[in-house]
């Protein structure tokens, strides 16, 4: 193993609860069979819990982590390449206070897979959850992507790719990383997104002709509805389509020749479904009538088509 880690751990924070908080991180030190750091990443907070969490790791003698502090708030991706600059691990897998990494053998389990795949980014499952003393688990029209057939061993790359640009988003905290792939393509979007630093970093390793590689289980509990991605507010939406529009706009000069990020661009940025559809049809007729296939043939799959062992959840604190 060249890097000092097999994993690096990213928690990014930005005005925690602190309940979430600790048990975000208590279910990272539960990891068993693995070698990792973590490296806590705070985003301009007004309360600073970094005492509070050298204690914790204390209690469980955890020392392999770091902690990167910026004093003003810089915005999500910022304050994620950060972390990234400062972590030492092979393979990187970040969460935020109030999502938890699935099991006590997920990241060994996670990292196994990646290795024997040569992946240079990967994801897995993630079970979407509504918090509170009871937790409720939200199925069905949750799940990203919704075409998981799209990354299995023997489907076809163009698919996969066309099937990430027309709306088959995956979500953020079920990715897995190797560390110099995903510092690479978060420098890609550093002066265009603020917010997003997922699907806008993984326009550009698309566009790169890189695939991507699915871990079919699960590998992490999201908490829905209150990160930057679900929130339903308003300003919120505003902020991350701005952040969609630029990427969208560097791809255009970056990769002229490439003619699914071309109709990746029409399908973006023309707002009618019916101009974008003729567009497409009569610049780019495969690929409109892959994306067709894909959306009416293709099999969309539910979230929780696996059981959930809610044994694996953190205990409700007070």
């Amino acid at each position: 193993m060249d890097s000092k880690y097999q994993v690096s751990v990213i928690v990014c924070t930005y005005n925690p609860d602190w309940n979430k908080y600790k048990k975000t991180l208590r279910k990272f030190l539960q990891q068993e069979n693995i070698v990792f750091e973590i490296i806590v990443s705070d985003d301009g907070s007004k309360e600073n819990y970094f005492e509070k969490v050298k204690q914790l790791f204390a209690d469980y003698k955890f020392t392999d982590y770091k902690f990167v502090k910026n004093d003003v708030n810089v915005g999500t991706v910022k304050n994620y390449y950060g972390a990234l600059l400062a972590s030492e691990g092979e393979y990187t897998f970040a969460l935020s206070p109030g999502d938890y990494v699935y099991d006590d053998y997920t990241l060994n389990n996670f990292y196994t897979f990646a290795k024997r795949k040569q992946a240079k980014i990967c994801f897995g499952n993630s079970v979407y959850y509504l918090p509170g003393k009871e937790i409720k688990l939200l199925q069905g029209q949750f799940n990203n992507p919704v075409n998981l057939q799209l990354f299995s061993d023997n489907a076809d790359y163009q698919l996969q790719k066309i099937g990430f640009y027309f709306a088959n988003a995956i979500l953020g905290v079920s990715f897995f990383k190797r560390r110099d792939v995903a510092i690479e393509y978060t420098q890609r979007i550093l002066n265009v997104s603020k917010y997003v630093e997922d699907n806008t970093a993984l326009a550009f390793y698309y566009a790169d002709n890189n695939k991507l590689f699915h871990y079919d289980a699960y590998v992490s509990w999201y908490e829905y509805g209150t990160g930057v991605s679900t929130n339903k507010q308003e300003i919120w939406n505003k902020r991350l389509a701005q952040d969609f529009d630029n990427t969208y706009e560097l791809l255009k000069g970056n990769y002229p020749d490439d003619a699914i990020v071309d109709a990746a661009i029409i399908f973006h940025e023309r707002k009618n479904k019916y101009i974008k559809a003729l567009e497409l049809l009569l610049k780019h007729p495969v690929i409109f009538i892959q994306f067709l296939y894909i959306k009416y043939f293709v099999p969309k799959v539910q979230v929780n088509f696996q059981p959930v062992n809610m044994a694996n959840f953190p205990k409700y604190e007070d």
